[in-house]
């Protein structure tokens, strides 16, 4: 599931970076429309903690045909890593 996301971690241990190659592919690939992407007004990667994992949500808003549309895309479950 995470072979084209790359997850950025600060030293202090929070996500501050999130990439994703080839992402019309991906948004394709879980039933998403990849259109969203042409005309992005806004992004935000929510990270929410879950026991012993985090749960990360890319939220996108975009203009498609005149209309302001907002997508939650669920990234998946990452376990947490004891140091």
């Amino acid at each position: 599931m995470f072979d084209n996301i790359v997850i950025d971690v600060a030293t202090n241990g929070k996500i501050v970076g999130l990439e994703i190659f080839n992402v019309s592919a991906y948004l394709s690939e879980f039933g998403f429309n990849p259109e969203i992407l042409r005309n992005i007004k806004n992004a935000e990667l929510n990270v929410t903690q879950k026991q012993d994992s985090v749960m990360l949500i890319f939220k996108l808003s975009s203009i498609i045909n005149s209309n302001l549309i907002e997508q939650k895309i669920p990234i998946g479950m990452i376990p947490l890593v004891n140091h």
